[in-house]
C-alpha cells in the first residue's frame, strides 16, 4: 500500500486509485461485495440481486447507480452459498455465485442477453469461463450453421455427408473442452452447472458419473450436488444394456397399454408432444422409417406429454403418425424414464433392453438395419 501510494503522489494518475484502496474495509468471512462496471449505462436504473430457486426468484438486495463511475455496488452478510442472479433494471440478467468475497462484473448494462464477464471469487472465476466456452460455442456453431442451410438449399448429398462428419466433430472437440474446464474445477457447484450443457449426457455418462462421485466425496450435503447424483442414478438405470421399465397409460382408444405387451419385437419409445417443434420437424424421419420396416418386427409407442387432448390427435393425423399412441399427460412415466428434453427415444430390442437412444435423421433406419 505504502508503495501504490507514494507512486501515486509523485505521477498523480494513481491518486483515485489510492483513495478507493483506502476505503475499501476488509470483509468478513462472512460478506459479500459485488461491484458491476458498466459500459452503456442508463441512469435511473437500479441493480437487483435474487435468490433463485425452482419456484421463484426472492429480492434479497438492490442498489442505484453511481454516474460518476459507472457503477453499481452492493455488499452484506452471504446467505448460505448458491446460484444468484443480477439484474440491471429489465435490461440485463447475469448468473452470479453468491459466496463471501469481493465480486466484480463487467456488463454492458443496456441489451438483455449481451455478454458480461465476472470474477473475484473462486466459482465466478469457473462461472465466467463457462461464459467464454459458451460464447466460442455459439459462434463455432453459427458458422456451422451458415454453412449447413447453403449446403442444404444446393441438395447435394454429398456434401451433406460430409458436413454430418463436420459436425460430429465439432460437437466431439466442444464436449472435450467442457470436460477440461469441469476437471479443473474442484469442489465446485459449479461444475454441475457446466455438466447440464454435454449435448449427449448418455455419450458422457462415465465422465458425469465420475464426476458425480468426486463431488459427493469433496461436498456431501450440497444440494446441487445431492439433485446430481440422483440425476446420475437415473441415467445409469437408463444406460445402455439396461432393461426397460414396464409402464401402462391410457392409449388413443381410450385402453390401457403396457409396454410388456410389445415384447417379441424391437420397440422405438418416443416421447413427444404436438407443441415441440423439434418434435414435428422429426416425424417425417421416423415416418419414412416405419413404412421401411412394414412387416418386419418392429413397432412405435408414441407417449405424448401433451396437456391437452385435443392438440395431440391432430398432430397425430396432421403428421401421419401411424403407430399406437398413449398420453403420459401428467409427466411421470417421462419423469421416470428421466427425460428431460423432447424429442427423446429409446430403442428395445425383442427382450425389452435398451440397445440406443434418440437416434435422429437416418440413424434410426442404420441402426435397425443393423440389428435385424
Amino acid at each position: 500500500m505504502r508503495n501504490i501510494c507514494f507512486i501515486a503522489l509523485l505521477t498523480g494518475s494513481l491518486l483515485a486509485a489510492c483513495s478507493v484502496e483506502k476505503e475499501e474495509k476488509a470483509l468478513a468471512p462472512d460478506e459479500y461485495s459485488i461491484l458491476v462496471k458498466v459500459e452503456n449505462p442508463r441512469e435511473g436504473v437500479s441493480l437487483q440481486l435474487f435468490q433463485i430457486n425452482e419456484q421463484e426468484r426472492k429480492l434479497i438486495d438492490s442498489a442505484g447507480f453511481n454516474a460518476s463511475d459507472s457503477t453499481y455496488r452492493l455488499s452484506g452478510k452471504s446467505p448460505a452459498a448458491d446460484f444468484a442472479l443480477l439484474k440491471i433494471g429489465d435490461m440485463q440478467e447475469m448468473l452470479i455465485y453468491l459466496e463471501p468475497g469481493r465480486i466484480n462484473l463487467q456488463a454492458e448494462g443496456n441489451k438483455p442477453k449481451a455478454k458480461y464477464s465476472i470474477g473475484g471469487t473462486r466459482n465466478n472465476d469457473y462461472l465466467d469461463q463457462l461464459n467464454t466456452y459458451q460464447s466460442e460455442y455459439a459462434m463455432a456453431m453459427a458458422g456451422f450453421e451458415q454453412e449447413y442451410m447453403m449446403v442444404q438449399g444446393s441438395g447435394a448429398d454429398q456434401d451433406m455427408s460430409v458436413l454430418e462428419a463436420k459436425y460430429k466433430s465439432l460437437q466431439a472437440s466442444e464436449t472435450d473442452k467442457l470436460k477440461q474446464l469441469i476437471s479443473a474445477m474442484d469442489s465446485s457447484p459449479v461444475a454441475i452447472y457446466a455438466a447440464g450443457m454435454f449435448y449427449d449426457k448418455d455419450a458422457s455418462f462415465p465422465f458425469l458419473d465420475s464426476l458425480s462421485a468426486r463431488l459427493s466425496s469433496q461436498l456431501p450435503k450440497d444440494k446441487y450436488v445431492l439433485l446430481f447424483a440422483e440425476q446420475m442414478n437415473k441415467l445409469r438405470k437408463f444406460a445402455i444394456g439396461q432393461p426397460a421399465p414396464d409402464f401402462t397409460l391410457t392409449d388413443l382408444e381410450g385402453k390401457s397399454f403396457n409396454l410388456t405387451s410389445l415384447k417379441g419385437n424391437y420397440v422405438l419409445i418416443d416421447f413427444w408432444a404436438s407443441w415441440c417443434k423439434p418434435c414435428r420437424q422429426e416425424n417425417p424421419n421416423v415416418v419414412a422409417t416405419y413404412k421401411k420396416f412394414k412387416g418386419k418386427p418392429f413397432k412405435i409407442i408414441g407417449v405424448s406429454l401433451d396437456r391437452s387432448e385435443e392438440p395431440w390427435r391432430e398432430a397425430i393425423k396432421a403428421d401421419g403418425l401411424i403407430w399406437s399412441h398413449v398420453w403420459d399427460k401428467e409427466g411421470k412415466v417421462a419423469n421416470d424414464y428421466a427425460v428431460e428434453g423432447i424429442p427423446s427415444t429409446f430403442l428395445l430390442d425383442k427382450e425389452g433392453k435398451i440397445i440406443a437412444k434418440n437416434l435422429r435423421g437416418g440413424a434410426l433406419e442404420n441402426k435397425l438395419k443393423e440389428v435385424m
